[in-house]
């Protein structure tokens, strides 16, 4: 019997869709203390959705993640007017989904929403250049920290606007998902290992779709839409896009947790303090290492880049 998935697995000999439910030999799971990143591709939006005289599609693509409990934050990856329907899309404001230097053998959410604008598109344009300079301070675009120092010319109301533009607007695709810890999986929950995946706007059978060297599919049933991510193994991102990472999750908690936040913080002050926080946590991680009587491979591998770390040699015991 065909499976109808959302969300499939690329396989890296035959560059076949597979389902995503079982560790793939060929592939390497995410293992507790693992450094891992997931990037997004590509993405293709087949239907015209300005149609007649309205021109192309206004394409906006937002990610959601969360690791475990936590408050899922968003991060703003695409936004640009005109672009014409079966466009292969793969210049990003910003790459990176989700990464993390010591992974906690938590669930990770993921959902991805891919919106074509119609409403306050000046909004939204107002909104790209705040972001693109948060990306070259962060290398990613989180929106709630655009409200802090430099970027306070984006108020929050004005995200409420953009985020309400999510429900109001004709969504393409809107796909939660989940990766699990390769001992917390069942029939139908997806480990968290290495790999390409592609997620559909609507459940599909992707027998006989195979992924291009250029990243996309040869051909699509239906036209539906779709975009593509990568995990893999190590750190692909600044040690200051982590800090934002954790900085934007913080607010989204603070945000959305106790409806308000402080806005008379400056976004330098929140930087530092979350610097101090992260090498305040770091040197937790290297005791809690150190007074292991036996490690895994990568808690070993762990250990070494903590005890090389050069903010954290100070505070370390003499060799």
């Amino acid at each position: 019997m065909a499976q109808i998935n959302s969300v499939w697995m690329v396989d890296p000999n035959t560059f076949k869709l597979i389902p995503p439910f079982q560790l793939n030999p060929q592939e390497k799971p995410i293992k507790i203390a693992e450094a891992f990143t997931i990037s997004l591709k590509s993405c293709i939006v087949f239907e015209d959705l300005d149609q007649g005289n309205r021109g192309d599609n206004d394409i906006l693509i937002v990610s959601h993640q969360a690791l475990g409990e936590n408050q899922p934050t968003r991060q703003v990856h695409f936004f640009k007017k005109e672009i014409p329907e079966g466009t292969p899309i793969q210049n990003f404001l910003s790459e990176v989904i989700y990464t993390t230097e010591d992974y906690s053998g938590e669930r990770l959410f993921l959902q991805f929403e891919v919106v074509e604008v119609d409403n306050d598109q000046s909004e939204l344009e107002g909104i790209v250049n705040p972001l693109k300079n948060l990306v070259s301070v962060l290398g990613g675009a989180f929106p709630l920290l655009s409200f802090y120092g430099s970027f306070a010319n984006v108020v929050i109301n004005l995200f409420e606007r953009v985020y309400k533009a999510l429900d109001n607007d004709e969504q393409v695709m809107s796909v939660p998902f989940n990766f699990f810890p390769q001992d917390k999986i069942g029939r139908l929950e997806a480990p968290l290992q290495t790999g390409i995946y592609v997620i559909f706007a609507r459940p599909i059978d992707a027998e006989g779709l195979q992924l291009e060297s250029n990243g996309i599919l040869s051909q699509v049933p239906n036209k539906v839409a779709y975009l593509t991510i990568n995990i893999k193994s190590g750190l692909a991102a600044s040690p200051k896009f982590v800090i934002g990472q954790k900085l934007e999750t913080i607010l989204s908690q603070l945000r959305f947790g106790q409806h308000g936040m402080s806005q008379g913080q400056t976004f330098n002050f929140l930087l530092e303090t979350m610097t101090a926080y992260n090498n305040f946590k770091t040197l937790g991680r290297y005791q809690e290492l150190l007074q292991k009587t036996s490690r895994t491979p990568e808690e070993q591998k762990r250990f070494e880049q903590l005890a090389n770390n050069p903010d954290l040699k100070p505070f370390l015991p003499s060799s």
